[in-house]
Order: C-alpha cells, then structure tokens, then sequence
C-alpha cells in the first residue's frame, strides 16, 4: 500500500469514527438539556439514580443502528490500513487508523452498554410490578387505606397541538408509612358506559400525606372528546408497593 492511499484511508476511517462518538455524544447532550426520562412506572420502581441515567442511554439506543454501522466501516477500513502498513514506515498513518479503531470501538461499547443497562432496568421494573399486590378489592382500599377525589375535567392543548382532557385528582394516604400506589379508574357517562380509562402513580406518598395529581387523557377520538366534560369516574383497580 503506498503512502498517499494509507494516509486516505486512515483519515477517512478517522472521520468515521470521530463522526460516530459524535452523534453518540450529541444524542447525550440533547436529553440533559430537554431533561431526564420523567416516566411514571420509572419513578415508581427504580432508583432515582437509574432514573437520571436511563434517559441517556434511550438516546443513546435511539441513535445506535446508524452509529454502529459508522463504527463498523470505521473499523473495517482502520484494520485494512494497520493490516497493510505492518512492518512499514508509516508511522503516522497507522497511528491515524489505530486511534479511529479505537475511538470506534468505543462507540460500538457506549451503545452495547446502553442497551445492557436499559434491558437491565426494565427487567427490574417487570419484577416489581409482579411484587405488588392486588389482594383487596377497591372497596376495602378506599375504606382502610386511601381517599380518592376526582376534580373536574378541564380540556386542554399539548405543546404539539393535540386535544387532551386534564382531571384532578385529589389522593390521601392515609396508612402509617409511606405508599406507591397504581389505581386505574375508567371515565364513564350518564349511563355507565366507559368513554376512556386512565391510570395514576403515586411515587411514596407519606404517611396521612395529601396531593393532587394532574390525570391526563391521551389519544382520545372526536367522540370521546365531547363526552368527558360530563363524565364521572369510577375505579376499576389499585394495588400498592
């Protein structure tokens, strides 16, 4: 291999991979600057440090087919070039194409432990969900343990410019510790029909501890939009962790 088509290669191969950890690093730097993975079963089942550092590797796993593939040529053309020049006088060729090998590698790395730590936590998530209990039927809950008061729906607009139906909803805790609760209710009209149904968690709600939650409805249709300011709410579930 003469001198002028190492040197291409190695800086092409460079490129790549300085281009990979790059859009690696963007995607990184994007979620800390649009916030952290606010998911509600998160908050409820994972630490709070999980939670700060799942919303980097989403992004990162998000960006992950296309950096693997640049990582890949990367490495490929980089190996050609060490292959090729061994032996040789090109110092700074293979220096060039050693450290895209490098550089490349890592990247294939940041995404593979992303994945590994985001399938790590969801299964932990998983696991806890089947820890909870559901033992009580929703009349022993409301009587001993918690109070739920549903405010009025309001309508409301998404930063995109969607339609949402926004509840309030008022829950007291009223055991001796703190309480994670999942409570799924149904939105029904004047004859009992269900027009939609939703869900609240509650991430340690203290002991005799009252707050209010915002209970958005998502995805609704035209029909449904025009039913909820007159429903009424009924709840269909609560299990506690």
């Amino acid at each position: 291999m003469n001198k002028n088509t190492a040197s291409n290669l190695a800086v092409i191969s460079l490129v790549l991979a300085c281009i990979s950890i790059a859009i690696v690093a963007v995607a990184a730097a994007r979620h800390f600057m649009t916030g952290s993975a606010d998911d509600p079963l998160l908050q409820l089942f994972a630490s709070q440090q999980t939670i700060q550092n799942i919303g980097v590797f989403i992004a990162i796993i998000k960006v992950s087919h296309y950096v693997s593939i640049l990582a890949a040529l990367a490495i490929m053309i980089g190996s050609y070039v060490l292959k090729n020049t061994r032996g040789t006088k090109e110092r700074t060729s293979r220096r060039i194409a050693l450290a895209a090998v490098i550089l490349a590698f890592a990247t294939i790395l940041s995404c593979l432990t992303s994945i590994l730590v985001y399938t790590s936590t969801i299964k932990k998530v998983a696991d806890n969900i089947t820890a909870m209990t559901d033992t009580k039927s929703v009349e022993e809950f409301l009587r001993n343990d918690i109070d739920i008061v549903f405010g009025t729906p309001t309508p409301t607009i998404s930063g995109s410019g969607k339609q949402l139906i926004e509840v309030p909803v008022t829950i007291t805790n009223k055991k001796s510790d703190a309480q994670d609760y999942i409570i799924v209710y149904d939105a029904v009209n004047e004859t009992g029909e269900r027009i939609a149904q939703n869900s609240i968690y509650t991430v340690r709600l203290g002991a005799e501890q009252t707050q209010e939650y915002k209970s958005t409805f998502y995805y609704l249709d035209a029909a449904q939009l025009a039913a909820m300011p007159n429903a009424t709410f009924k709840i269909t579930s609560i299990m506690e962790h």
